[in-house]
């Protein structure tokens, strides 16, 4: 029972306290920012205790590297798929303008064949808000 979110790994033990194991220098305006380890900048974030039950309740899914989950709206947003799954639920008039909305600016002007992905197997896996329905991507590669 544990997962990796954007906001560093949720346990039971993170899901008791209702405050996110951290990432080093993490700085967020969604959540509660938690010093965790003043040595290392290490933080966490206080997230409602019922969404992070509800996340490791919620089953994993195969990434290339390893899931990440991602919020939006103050809770876990839910997983759509990969590309071409998210494609077939969402039906986009224009599948080239929703691929490109799921990346940070930086990153969609690379797009798949830019130095991002040029040394392996590209993987894209799709979020969607419960609240706001707007979207997000992670991305990793082999």
């Amino acid at each position: 029972m544990t997962k990796s979110t954007e906001f560093g790994i949720v346990s039971w033990e993170q899901a008791v306290e209702g405050v996110t194991r951290g990432v080093q220098g993490l700085r967020t305006d969604q959540f509660e920012v938690v010093l965790k380890d003043p040595d290392w900048d290490w933080y966490g974030v206080r997230i409602p205790r019922e969404h992070l039950w509800e996340l490791l309740r919620t089953p994993r899914f195969n990434t290339l590297q390893e899931e990440c989950w991602l919020f939006c709206c103050r809770r876990p947003m839910a997983y759509l798929g990969g590309w071409r799954n998210a494609v077939e639920s969402v039906k986009p008039d224009d599948p080239t303008a929703f691929y490109q909305s799921l990346f940070d600016p930086e990153d969609a002007a690379r797009g798949w064949d830019g130095e991002v992905f040029a040394s392996g197997n590209p993987g894209l896996y799709v979020y969607r808000c419960l609240e706001c329905g707007r979207f997000r991507s992670t991305q990793d590669y082999d």
